[in-house]
């Protein structure tokens, strides 16, 4: 009886410590700790306590995401061999490896309804801080939002942006579950550092996602009410838009103006978007000329700072793009499989189920995640991987917790 109690105990302490690293380094991929070291170090710490504890109790889950993903890494990883230039193949072949074992060890975290919870909850706090943290700082420090964001976070703000509006869609998640206004508050904070980093694609993030989620909900009467109440919204922040003298709304106004222009095949003069553009003419001629197996992965960057005249190297904008170019239809197939798998598990399960909002909340991240990838890379993206994680776990234990049950909290 004694050594069944030490057992636990041990086990208890073990899983605190992996709360903790696993925390900590959600933190530094947010923004809340400012520390590279800081991310590598609780990673590792995190992989090599799961790694103990499967040895431990014999157990391993190996889902099709891993599966997946690993077969991908494997090939991208492989694609160091006929790369244009090896040495940026190099930069980015260790965060696929790594990405890969994060998701082994995240996936045999989250082992129970309570994991995905504690874990979603885990992300959304972080964020949260990160988005007050970024509101307290902000003044601080000179310069454009960019500027301001990367010296607050030590992140790229679109980035910053992109995964605050993705732990929106969860937040609302969570206060759904739980009838509890603390995560309705926490949504505040992180949509007000959505617009400071002036990031159009992190704002359209939320929004699609809400718009997505009421479509996929059953049609009532409280369907109606919170239609109306986002038509209303949408049209009142046109009208303040074009109102409010503050320069984070007009820089957004102005954005959003040529994004439009842009859309419905006028000609715009924002840089950002004919940038984007050049890439995607780029990528497709890079597809073209090689669509087997591309020119090597992260060569894109390469290729446009030594074949065209923009002479810098910069990834492509377009997670599409980045892997058709850089490892053709086949990369392309071996990493987009596992996107249309979740996603038709998800509608299997929603046509059963349409009262389940966490399938609901899953089929809305999934879609936004694809809407975007047309302006994102997010194939190496920790917490991009994470949120499918999530939404994987929402199907992946068939005879277990993962659907709508007793409120825990």
């Amino acid at each position: 009886m004694e050594h069944i109690d030490n057992n636990k105990e041990r086990f208890k302490f073990l899983n605190n410590l992996i709360d903790i690293f696993l925390f900590v380094f959600i933190s530094t991929k947010t923004g809340v700790i400012k520390s590279s070291i800081v991310s590598a170090i609780s990673l590792l710490l995190f992989i090599i306590l799961i790694a103990y504890k499967i040895i431990q109790t014999k157990k391993i889950i190996l889902t099709k995401q891993i599966i997946g993903y690993s077969i991908f890494g494997i090939f991208a990883c492989a694609s160091y061999f006929w790369a244009l230039n090896k040495s940026f193949s190099m930069e980015t072949i260790p965060n696929v490896i790594g990405l890969a074992l994060f998701l082994v060890s995240l996936t045999n975290y989250i082992n129970s309804r309570d994991k995905l919870m504690k874990t979603i909850k885990l992300t959304v706090i972080s964020n949260t801080i990160a988005a007050i943290k970024i509101i307290a700082l902000y003044a601080l420090y000179d310069g454009t939002a960019a500027d301001r964001i990367i010296k607050i976070t030590g992140i790229y703000f679109n980035t910053v942006g992109q995964v605050l509006g993705f732990s929106i869609i969860f937040t609302i998640y969570l206060y759904k579950n739980y009838s509890n206004k603390r995560y309705l508050l926490m949504v505040i904070p992180q949509f007000l550092a959505i617009l400071m980093t002036e990031s159009r694609k992190a704002l359209l993030i939320p929004v699609l996602g809400i718009i997505i989620i009421l479509l996929l909900t059953k049609t009532s009467r409280k369907k109606i009410i919170w239609c109306t109440l986002l038509a209303f919204s949408l049209i009142l922040g046109i009208v303040l838009i074009n109102i409010i003298d503050i320069p984070i709304i007009q820089n957004l106004n102005k954005e959003f103006s040529e994004l439009i222009k842009y859309a419905s095949g006028q000609k715009t003069n924002d840089w950002s978007i004919n940038l984007r553009q050049f890439f995607i003419d780029t990528g497709i001629v890079i597809f073209k000329q090689n669509c087997v197996k591309g020119i090597g992965v992260n060569n894109f960057a390469y290729y446009v700072k030594n074949y065209t005249t923009y002479g810098h190297d910069r990834y492509s904008h377009n997670n599409y793009i980045e892997l058709l170019s850089c490892l053709g239809i086949i990369g392309f197939i071996l990493y987009y499989w596992v996107y249309i798998y979740i996603i038709i598990r998800l509608l299997k399960s929603l046509k059963k189920d349409r009262d389940n909002f966490l399938l609901i909340i899953s089929t809305a991240v999934m879609f936004v995640l694809m809407i975007m990838e047309y302006g994102i890379v997010s194939y190496t993206g920790c917490l991009y991987h994470t949120y499918i994680t999530f939404v994987y776990c929402t199907f992946y234990y068939e005879k277990n917790q993962f659907i709508e049950g007793k409120k825990d909290d």
